[in-house]
């Protein structure tokens, strides 16, 4: 069999070789024609230069013989050469599929009827479905295929369906799989023994409307972005149970027309959850990323599939923070709401209560939750028939708390919007020490001007010597109540400075003995307020008149 097989092999490269030299041929002769068509030309303008006006209708019509015997002549060259490439596609065909029942050991399959036999459209090879001669799907699922995949199926230009899932292929997913760019359906290679990158090149297939399938492979490496560009599959898109790592790509989410069938659970997928996840709003049945290693928090744009009515599964990851309010919006999920086996805090939205369509599986278990279920939450499980969970490995019933700045404060649930915290109130700047004595009663603001000394106490009333301008004037005559007779223990000169305006209360009598003032060092840094401590009324010496 193999030496048969080696046969048609050798003889479809000669065939192909032959195919090639075939249309080099006719490329020659296009320039060869083209030539003369240009040769003509020249020497019909000549003639028609030379002769002027006593042109004839003769080279006319030889001109249009030449032309509609060029175009008679052509259309014969674009029959030969559509049937030549129609010739050179089947061998490709036949060469691709040949290499594939080679590479997978045809020879043991549990179904090869007519396989290397004829042509494969003509002869009905057992899988295989032509339309116009072109081989436009190969079906192949639970056949005992084993081996690897050959580039040679890149040349399966025209096909729009490859499924050979359950089978036991492995290796790499060749790069050349990206050339069947007219893939519409059905790309379904799971559940085999596949290994390696997933190509960046399958991003070509931007037809794809249906079942993009590689789950259940041994796939490493991270999900290529240009997946994304497939933004026409509507349904099922797996990737589950390999061993793919890295971030998810945000680029996914441009699949906002995926309905149903999402999974990239069972991998070794990191970081956050992509919120451009949540464009896909015309999701309805199962959501899966569970089994991961996902961190951060939920985002609450997945909040937006709102007619999701099943599955719903983000278990098993290290997801943190606590759980969207959001979540109440899913009115539609019935079934199958997992976000167990994470690291999330906080109180259970009362909002949640809002999913009145829940019946089954409703699991929040294993997490750190805390606080009392809302009422509202408890009202579901008496609706939920099956498996419900959501007290188990959690903290429900105790407090929830909260960590303030250098404190560490409980509350009981709901958590207040506003916690009422005293500290001590300190002035801004906060000095570093404070005058002596420390003002009492609570300090006003400092008058203007400032006096750079201040008395220790007050006097009643003695006259001090003021920091302040020398006056422009001075009063004429004494005032009209009595004068003291000793002048000698009155003050001799005037102080300096002596206040700019006139007082408006006079002193009754001079005391005797002037007492002296001793001032008090200021602080190095004042408070922000300051004691008014200027007497009142302000005392001032008078001069006898004449």
């Amino acid at each position: 069999m193999k030496e048969d097989l080696a046969t048609i092999m050798k003889s479809n490269h000669k065939r192909s070789h032959a195919i090639e030299l075939k249309l080099t041929e006719l490329q020659v002769l296009y320039d060869d024609e083209d030539e003369d068509d240009e040769e003509e030309d020249e020497e019909d303008d000549n003639d028609n230069e030379d002769d002027g006006e006593n042109d004839d209708e003769e080279p006319t019509i030889f001109v249009k013989e030449t032309k509609e015997t060029k175009h008679n002549h052509h259309d014969l060259l674009s029959h030969e050469e559509d049937m030549t490439l129609r010739s050179l596609a089947a061998t490709n065909q036949f060469n691709a599929l040949s290499a594939f029942y080679v590479n997978t050991n045809g020879s043991s399959w549990s179904s090869k009827t007519n396989w290397l036999t004829g042509e494969p459209c003509t002869n009905s090879w057992h899988g295989i479905t032509c339309t116009s001669g072109e081989v436009v799907q190969l079906g192949l699922s639970l056949n005992s295929l084993y081996g690897s995949l050959p580039s040679e199926l890149g040349l399966l230009s025209s096909i729009t369906s490859f499924q050979v899932p359950l089978n036991t292929i492995f290796g790499a997913i060749p790069t050349h799989l990206g050339m069947m760019t007219n893939m519409n359906s059905n790309f379904c290679l799971d559940t085999n023994q596949l290994s390696g990158n997933i190509p960046t090149q399958l991003g070509g297939m931007t037809s794809m409307s249906m079942n993009f399938d590689l789950n259940s492979n041994s796939l490493t490496g991270t999900i290529p972005s240009q997946i994304g560009r497939m933004t026409s599959l509507g349904f099922f898109f797996s990737l589950n149970s390999n061993s793919l790592s890295g971030n998810i790509p945000s680029q996914l989410g441009k699949m906002t027309i995926m309905s149903f069938y999402y999974k990239l659970h069972s991998n070794k997928l990191t970081g956050p959850i992509p919120s451009q996840l949540g464009l896909m709003t015309s999701m309805s049945t199962e959501f899966y990323l569970n089994s991961n290693v996902l961190t951060g928090t939920i985002p609450s744009q997945l909040a937006r599939m709102t007619i999701l009515s099943s599955i719903f599964n983000l278990n098993s990851n290290n997801l943190l923070g606590t759980i969207p309010s959001q979540f109440g919006l899913m009115t539609k999920m019935s079934s199958r709401f997992y976000l167990s086996a994470n690291s999330l805090t906080g109180a259970i939205p009362s909002q949640m209560g809002m999913m009145t369509s829940m019946n089954s599986y409703f699991y929040l278990s294993s997490n750190s939750l805390c606080g009392d279920i809302p009422l509202e939450v408890s009202a579901l499980s008496s609706q939920v028939s099956t498996s419900w969970d959501i007290t188990s490995d959690n903290n429900l019933g105790t407090p929830c708390c909260i960590t303030l700045p250098s404190t560490y404060t409980c509350s009981p649930t709901p958590v207040p919007t506003a916690i009422t915290h005293n500290p001590t109130t300190y002035p801004t700047p906060l000095p570093t020490q404070y005058p002596t004595p420390f003002p009492s009663p609570v300090p006003t603001p400092v008058p203007t001007p400032v006096p750079t000394q201040y008395p220790t106490q007050f006097p009643s009333p003695v006259p001090t010597p003021l920091p302040t301008p020398v006056p422009t004037s001075y009063p004429t005559s004494l005032p009209p109540t009595s004068v003291p007779t000793d002048y000698t223990s009155m003050p001799t000169a005037l102080p300096t400075p002596v206040p700019t305006a006139t007082p408006t209360l006079k002193p009754t009598a001079v005391p005797t003995p002037v007492p002296t003032p001793v001032p008090t060092p200021l602080p190095t840094l004042l408070p922000t307020s300051l004691p008014t401590a200027v007497p009142t009324p302000v005392p001032t010496i008078y001069c006898e008149a004449g």
